[in-house]
């Protein structure tokens, strides 16, 4: 492992860095601004075609993927914040359960860990550019590089945007929910009109449900064990920052299926490789030139969502997304805080930062048993959170609710945060 962290140290070490501004105080004008251009800078990038692609009017068959990533086909954006949130969904995990270790202070520890995380990031960008490249089908050696530069640039131009908003730059900490937000708020602008005020209405319901559900805390009251008189912490767990994780990884994941999934079948779909069968199936569609889409295999059932016709039609594949649907969104809830409930920090977004303590009463439960009851917790914010996007899928939603859930997460912390609550940004990871 000391070999590991030498090399990724050195690694690093190679990346420009952004200036911190989080130790200095920024005007409320500055971050205003940076923000402003920054959500400026992701819109004209993501209306900003791809050079050297023919672009095509046809309806895309993962639009509801695309938008919750923040990504839009055929631009220098194409990629979103995917690079970002692959990145972050490893790397969280080899710092929490202690993979990669290094005896450093803690604050030098997490600016370790967020640089190791921004060179996953550009390298996860670079590779998503080459492989869309392999996967879009024949093209010249020219074009193929001049695509690849502009995804590899547009990814690299989200993760520095990103890395400025977390080092105090701007008025949100996370690029992650502020592109999310912008996109998904660009796409209701965009498609909905008086032929879509079913699903306009429905989004409005849907939207209300959310910001009713926000800022909901659950009382748990912890009890000392071996100490008397017995004492119990009055904790309030976060339920909204238990909810983030599933929010954005859902999506993340059933992406990454559908990618690998389709790589490997327009490689090896030929043959008779029982793996390749299993992740999906592809073939091409009139209604979609240019893109293949799931006709069996896991594919089909995590990247499709159901409508309300589909469930006379083919009750078999929303069956089987639901289940995928609520397991994984419970299991990624549950296991994120296992891997992060040796965090200090994270622990005091999650459960308070002053937690007041009074005399046991009956019904507190003991210390050794309060990360049980929490877990439990994240696995049941998980099945709400999986519940609230298959509801949307049937809705219309735009990015099956992920991307409304996250507009609605991201406004509330910025607002809780400006009214003087010291509750820490649940972007803060």
């Amino acid at each position: 492992m000391a070999g590991l962290n030498t090399t990724l140290r050195q690694l690093v070490g190679l990346l420009p860095e952004v200036a911190d501004r989080r130790a200095t105080p920024v005007p409320f004008r500055d971050k205003a601004l940076n923000t402003v251009t920054s959500v400026l800078v992701f819109l004209a990038g993501s209306r900003l075609p791809l050079y050297g692609l023919s672009t095509s009017a046809a309806p895309d068959p993962f639009y509801w993927i695309h938008a919750a990533s923040a990504s839009n086909c055929g631009s220098i954006m194409a990629q979103g914040i995917y690079p970002l949130l692959a990145s972050e969904l490893i790397i969280h995990p080899l710092f929490g359960l202690k993979i990669v270790r290094d005896k450093i202070p803690m604050q030098e520890r997490t600016q370790f860990m967020y640089r190791s995380q921004k060179l996953l990031s550009m390298l996860i960008a670079m590779a998503s550019a080459v492989c869309n490249v392999f996967s879009a089908g024949q093209l010249g050696l020219v074009d193929a590089t001049m695509i690849a530069l502009q995804l590899f640039a547009g990814g690299a131009m989200v993760i520095y945007l990103d890395e400025a908003l977390k080092k105090g730059h701007g008025l949100v900490s996370s690029g992650i929910a502020l592109f999310t937000a912008t996109n998904i708020c660009a796409c209701l602008l965009e498609t909905y009109g008086a032929d879509k005020m079913v699903i306009t209405a429905g989004t409005c319901a849907f939207l209300a449900l959310t910001v009713r559900l926000q800022g909901s805390h659950l009382p748990l009251a912890v009890r000392t064990h071996g100490i008397e008189p017995a004492l119990q912490a009055n904790c309030s767990v976060n339920l909204p920052y238990l909810s983030y994780m599933p929010i954005v990884f859902q999506g993340t994941i059933a992406s990454s299926m559908y990618f690998i999934s389709r790589l490997l079948y327009l490689k090896y779909g030929e043959t008779d490789i029982g793996v390749v069968k299993l992740l999906g199936s592809w073939k091409r569609d009139s209604r979609y030139p240019g893109q293949p889409i799931p006709t069996g295999g896991v594919a089909r059932y995590v990247t499709n969502p159901p409508t309300w016709s589909d469930l006379a039609r083919d009750p078999v594949h929303v069956t089987l997304y639901a289940a995928l649907l609520l397991m994984g969104c419970a299991l990624i809830s549950a296991a994120w805080f296992g891997t992060r409930v040796h965090s200090r920090e994270y622990m005091a977004r999650l459960l308070g930062r002053q937690i007041p303590v009074t005399p046991a009463q009956p019904g507190s439960i003991p210390t050794n048993r309060w990360k049980r009851h929490v877990a439990m917790i994240a696995l049941l914010v998980g099945l709400c959170v999986g519940a609230l996007t298959l509801v949307a899928g049937f809705i219309g939603v735009p990015g099956s609710g992920t991307g409304i859930m996250l507009v609605v997460t991201v406004l509330c912390s910025y607002f809780e945060r400006r009214a003087g609550d010291e509750a820490a940004d649940v972007f803060c990871l």
